[in-house]
């Protein structure tokens, strides 16, 4: 018996991407369908990789200037806190677009990082 098939693939991907804009506060917003599909609630983790962009239209090409990693704390409506050091580092300025890749995400804990989403690919 075939036991790749059997047991399946693994591999690691971002569980989502999306875009996002930091308000004045240095918040953005995990869009809900996110936060249903994950069961991602109020006091939970995530581990996000934030990328200040920049999209040119006419190229149809989004450029990325700058990226950071940070976990953060999910608030009220999936609101998450980008620290004002890293939106600093990054030059975020308010109501800027960003892109967001939520790389994981644990259970109002503070994350342990020997502990990671995985994918697992079964019959493909």
């Amino acid at each position: 018996m075939d036991t790749n098939k059997e047991q399946g693939k693994e591999t690691r991907e971002p569980l989502a991407k999306f875009q996002a804009r930091i308000d004045r506060d240095g918040r953005l917003i995990i869009p809900r369908y996110i936060r249903d599909a994950l069961n991602i609630e109020q006091g939970d983790y995530v581990k996000i990789i934030l990328r200040k962009i920049n999209v040119n239209l006419e190229e149809r090409t989004i450029y990325v200037l700058n990226q950071a990693q940070v976990i953060s704390k999910v608030g009220r409506k999936g609101a998450v806190h980008i620290p004002n050091d890293l939106r600093r580092d990054l030059n975020i300025q308010p109501d800027e677009l960003v892109e967001v890749i939520l790389l994981d995400f644990y259970k109002r804990k503070v994350p342990d990082e020997n502990t990671q989403f995985k994918y697992v690919f079964l019959n493909v």
